[in-house]
């Protein structure tokens, strides 16, 4: 079986994609969703953590356009 591990954390300088939810598998780069739902997430565990599959249309490349300043956060250009 393997170990999954849910933490809660603040602003991480995303929030006009949130809720976020951040997946780490070691020896592997982090892959950062957005914009999730309870749906969304299920998907995300069942393929990804489970199937070790990425579900590239939630990610943050996916979804990010450009880089702009809004509320006192930056969002990286991709």
């Amino acid at each position: 079986t393997q170990d999954v591990m849910v933490t809660q954390t603040g602003c991480i300088g995303i929030c006009q994609y949130e809720p976020v939810v951040e997946v780490f598998v070691p020896g592997e780069q982090k892959v950062t969703n957005v914009k999730m739902t309870a749906e969304k997430a299920a998907r995300v565990v069942e393929e990804h953590i489970v199937g070790g599959n990425v579900v590239k249309e939630y990610t943050i490349g996916a979804n990010a356009k450009s880089v702009r300043r809004k509320e006192g956060c930056f969002v990286p250009k991709f």
